[in-house]
């Protein structure tokens, strides 16, 4: 007659062992639950950085026509001022023209009323 052995399931182990096995599975829920949380934070700050990214893209251009926009209305002040310079210095010489007629004017009508 042979001896059998004990046969040793999986289950009996488990009972024998619980707290270990407990243990393990706990570690590796632990773990999986911290790599999820962590890609999940690394995939949010990657799309923030994009959404900033683009933010800033947008925000460049419009500085860039808004300063197109500023050059060309400095551009256009700097020809009105001149314009208006020009006009100053024609309506004073117009001026001068008028006053010297009037005096060669009167020295006329002085002339002829003697």
């Amino acid at each position: 007659m042979s001896e059998e052995a004990p046969r040793v399931t999986i289950m009996s182990k488990i009972q024998t062992y619980w707290p270990i096995f407990v243990a393990v599975v706990v570690a590796i829920v632990w773990v999986t639950s911290a790599a999820v949380s962590a890609s999940f934070s690394a995939a949010e700050v990657k799309s923030d950085v994009e959404t900033n990214k683009r933010d800033i893209k947008k925000t460049s251009e419009k500085t860039d026509v808004h300063q197109k926009t500023v050059s060309k209305v400095n551009e256009r002040l700097i020809a009105v001022e001149t314009e208006v310079k020009h006009i100053r210095v024609h309506q004073s010489e117009n001026h001068k023209d008028i006053k010297s007629e009037l005096k060669i004017l009167r020295q006329d009508i002085k002339k002829m009323s003697k």
